[in-house]
């Protein structure tokens, strides 16, 4: 049957992110969609190429990648959170995880609502970098056209 190839069984496990100072315990959900793995921390799900794995004696989510194995402090949920917080976006579209510069960052796709000269209601597409061991902010991508709006709107 086709989607027993597609979808693994789900894996519930138990994590903690967060500081040394401010640990918490959260549930994640692990599954394995096609060659990716998707994971999901209250209702936010994000995606990965990279096996995840949990530490067995810190209880921290491990990502395993091309450099090897980097702990994930901050969990999407958070991430997000942070971004709604901030005004990056209104609504978050997707959740990556990727390994870029050396470090483990989420890409999270959103859109934010603006107003163009305060009259016309403009969607306008962003994509959030956010470092995953400290949930800042490490860029915002818009396209030429988009930052040009998000510039004349409200």
């Amino acid at each position: 049957d086709e989607d027993e190839d597609e979808f693994e069984e789900e894996e519930e496990l138990e994590v903690e992110s967060g500081t040394e100072a401010a640990k918490v315990k959260v549930k994640i959900k692990v599954k394995r969609v096609d060659n990716r793995f998707v994971f999901m921390t209250r209702e936010v799900e994000a995606e990965t190429d990279f096996p995840l794995s949990v530490n067995p004696q810190t209880n921290e989510l491990v990502v395993t990648t091309p450099a090897g194995e980097k702990v994930v402090t901050v969990l999407p949920d958070q991430a997000v959170a942070n971004m709604l917080a901030n005004n990056i976006f209104d609504r978050q579209q997707n959740v990556n995880i990727v390994f870029e510069n050396g470090s483990v960052i989420y890409r999270i796709s959103g859109d934010k609502d603006e107003k163009l000269f305060g009259i016309f209601k403009l969607v306008v597409p962003t994509t959030a970098v956010v470092s995953a061991n400290t949930g800042q902010l490490v860029t915002q991508e818009q396209t030429f056209l988009f930052r040009f709006l998000d510039l004349l709107s409200i």
